[in-house]
């Protein structure tokens, strides 16, 4: 499991990544909720599935299952490119054995990200407020 507070973390197979400082400590829940309003369902669909595993890191084709999908398409790879631009999650890559492949993707959601989504989603939680139906009037 890879340490938050370096620059540095080793992972398996002795993968090397950088993990950048993490923005979401300086934001509060309402900045967050701006930020995360600016996502499509389908790239918060993607989001959630990294959420989902916890401090583990989830492959594209793991990604693809947990969406109901078979297989990750260009879009889904885009939207995983801007999650990451976005700091939501990191990518890296790790050895694999499939054939015409050296490598696969692996996504993983930081701690302090995690926890922010968590507050977010508590917030928006508090936030939903059932809407009764007026009854019908007569204005003239």
């Amino acid at each position: 499991m890879p340490k938050r507070n370096c620059k540095h973390a080793k992972i398996q197979d002795s993968v090397e990544i950088v993990i950048r400082a993490e923005p979401m400590e300086t934001m509060d829940v309402l900045e967050f909720d701006e930020f995360m309003a600016t996502f499509t369902r389908h790239q918060l669909r993607l989001l959630e599935a990294v959420y989902k595993v916890g401090e583990q890191w989830i492959t594209r084709t793991q990604i693809a299952r947990t969406i109901q999908r078979k297989r990750i398409g260009p879009y889904d790879i885009a939207c995983l490119r801007l999650l990451v631009e976005k700091e939501l999650i990191i990518e890296s890559t790790k050895p694999t054995h499939i054939a015409g492949s050296e490598f696969a993707y692996i996504y993983m959601m930081p701690e302090a990200v995690a926890e922010m989504v968590q507050r977010w989603a508590e917030y928006r939680d508090q936030q939903r407020v059932e809407v009764k139906p007026r009854k019908p009037i007569k204005f003239f």
